[in-house]
């Protein structure tokens, strides 16, 4: 199906006092139904309806798919609640800063917070082990409350040292428990060449490579470990990058499923409400003439982000027109009630 059949182009023409809004034949072959407008955290006004300030179909799309494995006796926890996403059907996550907590009978917790991005996999693999307790690796989940690194730190350069590396790998683990990755780099800095191909040494690397903002470096560490030491998380990777490539096709039929919907809301105000409120509706209806065609482009093109700008624009633009709409009549609920009702639908 072409991006015009698929697209709901609304084509907005502006007259004197009128508006002619018109769609293209085709939609998605199967539509999702959006939910209704959100409102503001419960608050309302004068005449105790809901703000409407959040106009967006479809608004925990962006939550992405998270890898959660912990193995032998670690307990997980998201958000002070037991977790686990496994490969063959993850768990999608909200966008945002997450509560991290990993324990293990007879060892110190680990405690930290990450994020996780709009529609970016991610991956998060505990384990304990008795020399240095509990790790934890993890790819595209930033930590929110560790050092900032003045620059991406992609590499473990050697400082000799005189402690056994056994030694300097448990102070290593202990300081990425604290969130302090610069204390763990000091320490793994100290192992020697010869020790490095261990599976201790490879996962506190990644781990410090994350923190330090060098994803790849990150990667890199986890696809050296030995297959011994490998078994369930080279299955974790390979998942995650299936994943990855995935939500660039859900991306793509989520913004269209969103425009689609801004265009249907948009069409019911200017039915509903351009007698009563011309100016304010044209005006309106100009603007997302404009959008539409940018939006039909870039997302033909599969330009994403192109896409995004695009949509973002029309939802800004259609939440202008609610708030104009309802202050046109500042006294009238009822009226303002409709305005309400006729956009979250």
């Amino acid at each position: 199906m072409s991006s015009r059949r698929a697209l709901q182009a609304w084509l907005i023409a502006c007259g004197s006092a009128a508006l002619l809004l018109s769609a293209t034949a085709g939609l998605l072959l199967q539509r999702r139904p959006a939910p209704a407008v959100a409102p503001a955290s419960g608050a309302t006004d004068a005449c105790g309806l809901p703000s409407v300030d959040n106009v967006r179909a479809l608004p925990g799309a962006e939550g992405p798919p998270v890898l959660l494995w912990a193995t032998g006796g670690v307990h997980l926890y998201l958000d002070d609640a037991p977790a686990f996403s496994p490969p063959e059907a993850p768990r999608h996550f909200t966008v945002g800063e997450h509560s991290v907590r990993l324990e293990a009978e007879g060892h110190p917790p680990l405690l930290t917070r990450l994020r996780f991005e709009p529609w970016t996999p991610a991956l998060l693999h505990a384990q304990v082990d008795p020399g240095i307790g509990l790790t934890l690796v993890r790819l595209n989940a930033p930590c929110t409350v560790c050092p900032a690194p003045t620059r991406p730190v992609d590499r473990v350069p050697y400082a000799p040292s005189t402690k056994e590396p056994t030694a300097l790998l448990g102070e290593a683990a202990s300081a990425l428990r604290q969130n302090a990755w610069p204390q763990a780099l000091a320490a793994l800095e100290g192992v020697p060449p010869d020790a490095r191909r261990s599976a201790h040494f490879l996962r506190l690397a990644s781990a410090v490579h994350v923190d330090a903002w060098a994803q790849a470096a990150s990667r890199e560490a986890l696809e050296a470990l030995p297959a011994r030491d490998a078994r369930d998380l080279a299955p974790l990777l390979s998942r995650l990058d299936a994943l990855t490539a995935a939500e660039d096709g859900r991306r793509h039929r989520v913004q269209l499923e969103r425009w689609n919907r801004t265009t249907e809301r948009f069409g019911g105000l200017v039915r509903r409400f351009e007698p009563q409120v011309p100016q304010a509706v044209g005006a309106a209806a100009r603007r997302l003439e404009v959008l539409t065609r940018a939006f039909e482009t870039k997302h033909t093109a599969r330009d994403t982000l192109g896409a995004e700008e695009a949509l973002r624009a029309a939802e800004e633009s259609l939440s202008s027109l609610v708030t104009q709409l309802r202050s046109a009549r500042p006294g009238d609920c009822a009226f303002q009630a409709e305005v309400v009702a006729t956009a979250a639908r």
